[in-house]
Order: C-alpha cells, then sequence, then structure tokens
C-alpha cells in the first residue's frame, strides 16, 4: 500500500482498493505506566506481539508536576503545564474540601491534537480522555465525575460531551459499573472502545485506562493488584490489536500505546497546611474548615505548590517548613519563577518537592507529618503511592510510548524523550502541524509515507 499527500489537503491518505481514504491513527494511554513495568510486560502476549516491528522509548520524561491532567494535556498540546495552563489536576479552590478537577477543555490554552484533526474533518473519538469535557469532537465520552451532593453522574456526563453517543454507550455497558471502581470501570470503558471502533469507525481515537493507576494508589507499586491490573491492560490490548487486524485497515493505521508518568510509593504524609495553621497563616472555622489563609498548599502528590495572599519572603516560608519537618522531607525548593522554567504553575510563590518516601496532603492534620500506619485509623484521606514528584530529579521515574503501524518505521529504539514530543508526532502522522510548541515531531521514526 502507498501513503502520499495530496497537494490541496494536509491530510495523510491512502489508496485502498481503488479509493482514496483517510489515515486512521488510534492512542492507547495506560495511566501510570512505567518504564519499569517494561521488564513484565515485554514478556507478556500482547505486549510483546505489539512490540515486534513497533518502534518505541522506555524513557519518556514526564511533565512536572507529574499528574495525569497536566500530563494528558501536554501529551495532546505538545506545550509544558505553564503554557497550557492544566498545572494540577484540580482546580486552585483552596476553601472547598473537594475541589473540582480539570474537566473542561475550554481551561487549555493551547490548540489540542484532537481539536486539529477535528478541523481538519476528522471523526475523532475519546473515552475518558483527561481534560475533554466539552470539546468539539464528535464522539465523547469525556472523563469528569459528579462533585455535587444534588448531581448525577450520567446527567453531569451527558452535558460535557457527546449525548446520543454517550447514551448509546451507557445503555448497552452501563450495568457492568460500580461507582468508578476497578475493574469495573475499566471494563466499561474497554468494551465501549471496541464497541466504537467497530460500529463508530472513527478515524482517530484516544481512550484512556485508569485502573494500574488506581491500584497503585490504593495498594502500592508492586501489589499484586497492580500486577493484576498490568495482566488485565495485556487483554485488553489484545483485543484492541485483534479488532485493528480484523477491520480490513491494518496497513492504513497507526497504533499508540503510552504512559502519561510512574509512581512512588511513601511511608510519610506532609501537611504543610498543619505547619501554616500553627503559625497563624491560616485560618478555620469551628468545625476545622479553612476559611481565610495568607499562605496555603496545594498538593501535587510528590510536589506541592505554595500561594500566598500577603507579602512573604520565600526564606521566610522555607524556614517556617524546615522547622517542622525532618531535613530528608524536603528535596528541593524552587521559587514561582523557578516552577515556570521547569514546566509547573509560574502563579505560584513556591513549589516545594518531597523526598523520597514522602508525600503531600492538603488536609489539616494533628502532626506536620504522619505515617501511614499513624493515618490508618483517622479520617484523614491520603495515598500509599502516588506520583508528582518532579522528573528531573526522581530515578527510574520515566514513562513509555509505543508506535506501530502505517507511517512507522519498525525496531526504532527512540532512547530519551519527553512527553511534548508526543503531540506533535501523532499530527505529523497525519499531515497535520501542531504549530507553536514545546516537543519535537519523532522524524527518526516516522516513514515520511
Amino acid at each position: 500500500m502507498k501513503f502520499l499527500q495530496l497537494r490541496y489537503t494536509n491530510l495523510i491518505y491512502s489508496y485502498l482498493g481503488g479509493f482514496i481514504v483517510k489515515r486512521k491513527l488510534h492512542i492507547i494511554s495506560f495511566d501510570g505506566l512505567s518504564k519499569v513495568d517494561m521488564d513484565y510486560l515485554k514478556e507478556k502476549p500482547n505486549f510483546k506481539r505489539l512490540l515486534d516491528g513497533a518502534s518505541y522509548s522506555f524513557e519518556v520524561e514526564s511533565v512536572y508536576p507529574t499528574l495525569t491532567y497536566p500530563a494528558h494535556t501536554s501529551i495532546t498540546t505538545g506545550c509544558y503545564p505553564n503554557r497550557h495552563g492544566i498545572v494540577n489536576n484540580t482546580l486552585k479552590q483552596h476553601l472547598r474540601k473537594r475541589p473540582d478537577w480539570h474537566w473542561y477543555a475550554k481551561d487549555i490554552k493551547c490548540k489540542t491534537f484532537q481539536e486539529l484533526a477535528t478541523e481538519n474533518g476528522y471523526r475523532v473519538l475519546s473515552l475518558l480522555w483527561p481534560v475533554s469535557a466539552g470539546a468539539k469532537i464528535e464522539y465523547n465520552l469525556p472523563e469528569i465525575f459528579s462533585n455535587r451532593p444534588w448531581s448525577n453522574q450520567i446527567v453531569v456526563s451527558l452535558m460535557s460531551g457527546s449525548k446520543r453517543f454517550q447514551l448509546d454507550l451507557f445503555m448497552r455497558h452501563s450495568q457492568i459499573l460500580d461507582g468508578i471502581r476497578q475493574p469495573n470501570l475499566d471494563n466499561f470503558t474497554h468494551l465501549n472502545y471496541i464497541y466504537s471502533l467497530i460500529n463508530y469507525k472513527p478515524d482517530v481515537s484516544m481512550v484512556h485506562f485508569i485502573e494500574l493507576d488506581s491500584n497503585r494508589h490504593d495498594y502500592g507499586f508492586n501489589s499484586i493488584q497492580a500486577r493484576k491490573a498490568l495482566d488485565r491492560h495485556d487483554l485488553r490490548l489484545g483485543e484492541i490489536l485483534d479488532v485493528v487486524e480484523l477491520s480490513g485497515e491494518e496497513d492504513n493505521t497507526t497504533i499508540i500505546v503510552l504512559g502519561d508518568h510512574s509512581s512512588k510509593d511513601a511511608k510519610n504524609i506532609i501537611f504543610l497546611n498543619t505547619i501554616f495553621k500553627k503559625h497563624g497563616l491560616i485560618k478555620t472555622d469551628r468545625l476545622g474548615q479553612i476559611i481565610d489563609y495568607d499562605v496555603i498548599a496545594k498538593e501535587a502528590g510528590g510536589s506541592s505548590y505554595i500561594y500566598t495572599d500577603g507579602n512573604y519572603s520565600f526564606e521566610k516560608i522555607r524556614n517556617l517548613i524546615e522547622s517542622e519537618l525532618p531535613e530528608e522531607a524536603i528535596e528541593a525548593y524552587f521559587t514561582g519563577e523557578e516552577a515556570s522554567v521547569l514546566g509547573a504553575d509560574g502563579e505560584c510563590f513556591m513549589m516545594v518537592e518531597a523526598g523520597l518516601d514522602y508525600l503531600f496532603e492538603d488536609g489539616l492534620a494533628p502532626k506536620a507529618f504522619m505515617t501511614t500506619a499513624e493515618l490508618v485509623d483517622t479520617d484523614i484521606l491520603f495515598h500509599t503511592n502516588n506520583h508528582g514528584y518532579s522528573p528531573y530529579l526522581k530515578k527510574d521515574y520515566e514513562t513509555v510510548f509505543i508506535a506501530k503501524g502505517a507511517g512507522i518505521k519498525e525496531n526504532i529504539n527512540i532512547g530519551k524523550m519527553k512527553l511534548v514530543d508526543e503531540g506533535p508526532t501523532f499530527a505529523r502522522i497525519l499531515g497535520l502541524d501542531l504549530g507553536d510548541v514545546d516537543g519535537r515531531v519523532l522524524e527518526e521514526i516516522l516513514t515520511g509515507e
């Protein structure tokens, strides 16, 4: 099959049985997939099948902070969080106990790959892709959840995506859901993805699987539950590959499998807002709810932003923190300007990076830091595994990128690359240009056809 770029359009087409058809691109995101996982996965039947003849990197540098929503937005825009605006998973709603997440595509300040593809005539399908609510794509089941006691999950989803498309999916497969519990949620996503590939036949598809990340948060990086999630991901991948093979368009299809970040286990949780309250910088009501602040932390897992509503020096806040925590608890302190240079939120006053075996939480606690064992019998929320750490400071913290199929050279080990290289490469695979981005096109894996 020969591919060509027609001169009157930017789109990549191929000749197929005498007809001109668009190239297809399927992007599969396994949240939390780490380079460390590949020693196991490369021996599993379907990852082994994918890797045979694929080009790949197991050394993908994520973005800072290494969180799902900033990372996935960097994947699709080719820009760092300080440019695309999704600098954390959740909004800066400092006085809310359960802040809303960055669900809505309108908050993204850069053009996304899926927006560009839609503008150029591609039919795009998106299942639970982060920051996709309200996105102008044809088939959209966004990742969004009901965050108000009076709201309903199905109604919230329907109002934020493609209504008829979502109704079709919910009517067929919602019975397997059990809230957001796993593996039910990823099974729901997978059934809908397979069904949609067969029946809606999108030109571009983007799907986000969450089970691995969820199980690691709850049980730890090397837990049995995490290993079972990897096994189920291999089975899901196999069924996706089968559908592509049986579609009759395998020679015209590019498949991408990727991760967004790795993660680390921790036995100690830091509560910066407890420190600030102790020193009179945060005020609470009689129920312990924050009602006002001069300085406040906004956690990002293995790192934390600090914002101020007053005139405070960097050294004063640093000294307060250091007076309450062990020396090893904080690995690095950054000014807001330094955070921006690292790709994070330049509007923060400062940013702090946790040391190994430490994580941040925003809640107020009896002490400035507590062990996870101490927290088990409390009502304080915490994780025993998380991400958000600096991709520049932590070792064995890279993620994964695998590309195979139409337009992709075989057996190229890309080596070190960046998460922001992915969006521009997606665009080039389809003959498009994402424009002014921070990443680069991975020319070394593209055939140019």
